[in-house]
């Protein structure tokens, strides 16, 4: 079941808005968590290329157990990585998703791009240039108030 708060200053709100801290700390954490294991991936690929070089070149010997030491060790990294992506994968849309519905709550005026767009614009080649900033930028800006006054004449 979701949880619901209620989002404004003072007074009473006409609508309640969708929490975005857990799910927030959950993608945070993921894609800190992912970066991490990428690392440790590119450390473990360049071992790999040097035990490869090794093999390839006859420049030195390389021991079954050496090679065993490999093989243990890639396995459940690949796995956690893989796993940990995954995790941010869900984590980073839905909590996208919840912070665009709390904007759109807060925002009178609306947005340039309708909800769909805010994770079309992350998966779509060529569109991914601009579209995640430009949901993204809506979503974060308060609204303007209507200027008040006389309408401009052109000269």
């Amino acid at each position: 079941m979701e949880q619901r708060v209620v989002i404004g200053g003072s007074g009473p709100c006409p609508a309640a808005g969708t929490a975005v801290g857990g799910v927030a700390l959950l993608a945070i954490l993921a894609l800190v968590c992912d970066s991490v294991m990428k690392v440790i991936a590119a450390v473990i690929d360049t071992w790999y290329v040097m035990i490869l070089d090794r093999l390839v070149t006859g420049r030195g010997s390389v021991s079954n157990a050496e090679l065993d030491a490999f093989d243990s060790g890639y396995g459940p990294t690949y796995i956690l990585k893989v796993t940990i992506y995954l995790v941010a994968i869900v984590a980073f849309p839905v909590w996208l998703f919840r912070v665009r519905t709390n904007a759109e709550i807060l925002s009178p005026i609306g947005h340039r791009l309708i909800r769909p767009w805010v994770f079309l614009g992350w998966v779509i080649p060529v569109i991914w240039l601009w579209f995640p900033n430009g949901s993204w930028t809506t979503s974060g800006t308060p609204p303007r108030p209507p200027v008040a006054g006389p309408p401009h004449r052109r000269a």
